[in-house]
């Protein structure tokens, strides 16, 4: 058993409770660990944590995720909650999570985006998995 599944409960207990405090912890914690806690909790949980953390460090965070929690997590909050986190990323890892939503998703997700953000992205998309642009950056 994992120890995020270990002290989820409490994690969560603390939340309801007091999310600031929540929110300080997550600060002090590594970015690979909240992303485990993430990733044990249920799917309403996980968006709430994620949403409890300020913009640029949801995006550490969401980086972390494996890949496919991340999308389903990204497909939970919506375009237009997700769009403030995934602008944080880098430009590699922007391309990395939009890409592998559906298309409907990427396409809100992009439009919420500010358009040279997007472009980039979309840029980073058209390269195929297995060529060397598929993991340039464009920063």
């Amino acid at each position: 058993m994992r120890l995020s599944n270990l002290i989820l409960p409490d994690v969560e207990a603390a939340f309801r409770s007091d999310p600031q405090s929540v929110r300080e912890v997550f600060d002090d914690l590594h970015a690979e660990d909240v992303a485990d806690l993430i990733e044990a909790a249920d799917d309403q949980l996980a968006v709430e944590l994620l949403l409890a953390m300020d913009a640029e460090r949801a995006a550490e965070v969401l980086a972390c995720i494996e890949e496919e929690h991340q999308s389903a997590l990204v497909a939970r909050l919506g375009a237009e909650r997700a769009a403030p986190i995934i602008e944080e990323m880098s430009s590699d890892e922007r391309a990395d999570v939009i890409g592998d939503l559906e298309d409907e998703l990427a396409a809100a997700l992009l439009a919420h985006m500010d358009p040279d953000e997007a472009a980039d992205v979309r840029t980073l998309v058209a390269y195929a998995d297995d060529t060397v642009g598929s993991v340039m950056s464009t920063e």
